[in-house]
């Protein structure tokens, strides 16, 4: 992202593949997964708002 990527696509794809990887290896449930998965999108949202942000400002 910090290289001036600006399709957050990938990104959001690794980021939500992680945390259902980790939540099963938890033994989670699937569908209390989904809720961490939708906290993970809007995560994602937070973090890649802020990081263009930065980039336009320098």
């Amino acid at each position: 992202i910090k290289t001036r990527e600006t399709n957050v696509k990938g990104y959001l794809f690794i980021s939500i593949v992680l945390v259902q990887i980790k939540e099963l290896i938890r033994g989670l449930r699937k569908d209390k997964i989904t809720k961490l998965l939708a906290k993970a999108i809007k995560n994602v949202k937070k973090r890649y708002l802020l990081i263009l942000k930065e980039i336009v400002a320098t």
